[in-house]
């Protein structure tokens, strides 16, 4: 008869979607959230993958509160088991928070966060108080030992600042705290910092009321249709447009003369645009200050993928913006993305982008930050092999892991060509021009910037996800239904769109 002889009960592999309570021992999930590291063609294409990780470890921190006798876990790994040696690089991979320089990787500040003793709900706005009444914010006490009254509270916002009357507020127990009286406008922004014995323990940074955002002006001018042989020229205010008879698509696009487009919108389900297209049925419609452009055909992704159906719906309007609904035959479950993408001049540099992030604060040159810029060439060479850099993961062109030691670099930094999902706008132009390609939508987009041959292709996605993060992770969210109808927006603009 086997017998028992263990107090706690150590569990490896744990799912993010399973329960992690243990009613008969203290349970401890070791080697759990095991970060990205084998997927190497995914790693090589998105660097923000890393990004995408921390709601894995978001939601385990989660749990590990919320459930009973769960102990926590031990994260895999703390640094990258990657070594560069003289005959090449070899090693496990990079599975850790921190690299083998040990520079702080985007895993780095994500689990930090999810581990906060101090716990809001960052992604959503305070709601505006009642004049003369205090501002009241729900918190969480997430530690284990430490009521918060032994914690030094402050707050600020704008001129305003001062102490926080810490609560009584136990461990594992929720609360809230109090702000004194002030004028608040919608959109405030509100600056909360907790310590104890002089070290910082979580700095938060909460909006309140409700968020302004510009609203997209309607499209009054008008816009101008040419039947030519081959193609079509559209022209509005300040550009021009072809669209090709043969494939319904655009060809090219000009604002104020300057090159914008070099093609597009063309279906992309994770590995960039699909270029390689069958027309098979299109239509031009001009209709007063837009011009409709319904188009059919199949496209070809990559060798070993079969030609998948596409509807296009492109609609241009006077002032240069661009919306395209399509639906694409394809189920979610086969490919890890469904979105389109445009063709941009190789001259575009320079992404900036305004999202809806999970955390209020993150250093400034993390890749999930909300807001940023991100730029194509860092200021610093690129390195030799076994060099130690001198400059933060984001700025990064080359990894000797994943593309050998005779790695030349991508000729792009981890920071340009990362996922940046949820926005509210994001933008690709050229650092020393003044035209852009700006993408707006309703924090329901993801944008990334990816470089192929000559050009730099723009995708812009309706769904995202990281199938092959697997090892007990979150993937992403579930599979679209079949025959959805999606919708992205872009506008021909200057660079006065890039900060608003």
């Amino acid at each position: 008869m086997a017998t028992e002889s263990f107090d706690l009960w150590s569990k490896h592999y744990a799912d993010v979607k399973s329960s992690l309570a243990s009613s008969l021992y203290p349970l401890l999930n070791d080697e759990f959230a095991h970060i990205s590291c084998y997927n190497l063609d995914t790693l090589r294409r998105d660097p923000g993958v890393r990004n995408f990780w921390g709601e894995s470890i978001r939601r385990f921190a989660d749990k590990f509160l919320d459930e009973d006798g769960c102990l926590g876990g031990s994260i895999w790994a703390g640094i990258d088991e990657v070594f560069l040696l003289p005959e090449g690089a070899n090693g496990y991979g990079e599975w850790g928070i921190i690299d083998g320089w040990r520079r702080r990787k985007p895993e780095h500040w994500l689990t930090r966060k999810a581990y906060s003793p101090v716990r809001f709900d960052e992604s959503t706005s305070l709601p505006m108080p009642e004049p003369g009444r205090p501002l009241v914010i729900s918190v969480r006490n997430a530690f284990n030992h430490t009521n918060f009254r032994e914690l030094d509270m402050r707050w600020s916002s704008g001129s305003d600042s001062g102490a926080i009357d810490p609560p009584d507020l136990e461990p594992h127990t929720r609360g809230v705290i109090e702000i004194p009286p002030r004028k608040w406008e919608h959109g405030d922004k509100l600056q909360l910092e907790f310590g104890a014995k002089g070290a910082v323990v979580e700095r938060v940074q909460l909006c309140v009321g409700t968020q302004p955002r510009a609203q997209r002006a309607p499209a009054n001018g008008s816009v101008a249709v040419e039947d030519r042989a081959d193609e079509y020229l559209v022209t509005g205010a300040n550009f021009s447009l072809t669209l090709s008879k043969l494939t319904g698509l655009i060809t090219e696009a000009k604002c104020d003369g300057e090159p914008v487009l070099l093609g597009g919108p063309f279906l992309d389900v994770g590995q960039g645009a699909v270029t390689s297209w069958q027309m098979t049925r299109s239509e031009v419609r001009h209709e007063n200050s837009r011009v409709v452009v319904l188009t059919e055909g199949e496209g070809k992704a990559v060798e070993g993928i079969d030609g998948i159906p596409v509807e296009f719906e492109i609609v241009i309007d006077s002032e240069g913006g661009i919306t395209t609904r399509y639906r694409a035959e394809v189920r979610s479950g086969d490919h890890p993305m469904l979105g389109v993408a445009y063709l941009l001049p190789d001259l575009f540099d320079r992404l900036a982008w305004s999202r809806k992030a999970p955390w209020s604060l993150y250093p400034e040159d993390h890749i999930g930050r909300a807001e940023g810029v991100g730029l194509r060439s860092p200021s610093h060479p690129v390195p030799a092999y076994r060099q130690e850099p001198a400059w933060p993961w984001s700025e990064d062109m080359t990894n000797f892991f994943l593309w050998g030691e005779s790695d030349a670099g991508t000729q792009a930094t981890n920071d340009f060509r990362s996922l940046k999902p949820n926005i509210w706008w994001a933008s690709l132009g050229a650092r020393e021009g003044k035209i852009q390609v700006r993408a707006e939508a309703d924090a329901d987009v993801a944008v990334r910037a990816s470089l192929h041959n000559d050009v730099v292709c723009f995708s812009l996605y309706n769904y995202w996800s990281y199938p092959d993060l697997v090892w007990g992770n979150y993937t992403g969210p579930g599979a679209l239904p079949a025959g959805t109808t999606l919708e992205s927006y872009v506008l021909l603009g200057h660079r006065r769109d890039y900060n608003s």
